[in-house]
């Protein structure tokens, strides 16, 4: 069949809810394995900043701190994708070859990330250093000193910043996915995904900021209601409130993450299919279901 659904935003959401709910307790352990272990990670880490670390410590901390967060974090994008792609081909989907996946897929996805976030960096770094060496010039020539000028270049770089790394997430929204699909790495997967999610990138921008505002939302009230509990008149209760707080909200970020990570893998799919890049998967006998708008799967056989 020639037809071929458009990805969207409501569609991709969907299906890769549909997923998840059809082997919940499988995405649920893998949730457990590694998604909640970065959450909590993190909350213990802010803990040892705010009362126990001093400043001799807090250097080799931070970085056991970002190393185990790579890590498990590659972990939970490596096994879910997997898990995702499985469900959606209809093959079936077990914990034990979801975690043997990472055999293969792991070391790249490890390297991928790492290359990723070095250029959003590198990118960051350059525009803000060059505009800081152009202000200072300009200001060493005509003389002219101004704290709220000299902050000028400090303003741009940020802002540039925010929208660089918005630009390369949407790019490379789904270069993790092709990362585990087609077992690439480095900068292959990076140049792949974007030309996969052109056409479409209001998608990717769409399921970007719906999860980081989500995320932004847990994160802002998680604080005040923290901030709220430090006035607590019992002790007892305090400590009762704070343990409840971070269950719901380590919660709720476990299923943000776990969502985020199967819409892109959907998306990813749904991005192959409009270019018509599945028609090799149909050839080989692949079945393949794509829901369309009348809410009836597409299946190809």
């Amino acid at each position: 069949m020639s037809i071929t659904p458009e990805p969207d935003f409501g569609r991709v959401l969907s299906e890769s809810k549909r997923i998840i709910d059809a082997h919940s307790r499988h995405f649920l352990a893998l949730s457990l394995l590694f998604i909640l272990p970065t959450i909590l990670t993190s909350i213990l880490f802010k803990t040892l900043q705010q009362h126990l670390l001093d400043e001799s410590n807090t250097l080799t901390i931070t970085f056991i701190f970002i190393g185990f967060v790579q890590i498990v974090s590659v972990c939970a994008v490596g096994t879910i994708t997997y898990s995702v792609l499985q469900g959606f081909y209809g093959r079936p989907v077990e914990l034990i070859s979801s975690i043997t996946s990472l055999s293969s897929s792991f070391l790249h996805l490890l390297v991928t990330n790492i290359i990723s976030q070095a250029v959003s960096f590198v990118g960051s770094f350059v525009v803000m250093f060059l505009l800081s060496i152009m202000v200072i010039s300009g200001f060493a020539v005509s003389g002219y000193n101004s704290t709220y000028l000299f902050g000028f270049p400090v303003v741009v770089g940020l802002v540039f910043s925010v929208v660089w790394m918005v630009y390369l997430s949407v790019n490379w929204a789904v270069a993790n996915v092709v990362v585990v699909a087609e077992s690439s790495w480095g900068f292959k997967p990076l140049r792949r995904s974007t030309n996969l999610v052109r056409g479409k990138r209001w998608v990717a921008l769409s399921l970007l900021l719906f999860f980081q505002f989500l995320m932004g939302v847990l994160t802002y009230s998680g604080s005040a209601l923290a901030a709220w509990l430090a006035g607590g008149v019992s002790n007892g209760w305090m400590k009762l409130a704070f343990v409840v707080q971070i269950g719901v909200a380590s919660a709720f970020a476990m299923w943000l993450m776990l969502h985020s990570i199967a819409a892109n893998t959907v998306f990813y799919i749904y991005c192959k299919a409009m270019h018509g890049e599945l028609a090799s998967e149909i050839a080989d006998g692949e079945y393949i279901s794509l829901p369309v708008d009348d809410e009836k799967p597409l299946h190809f056989v």
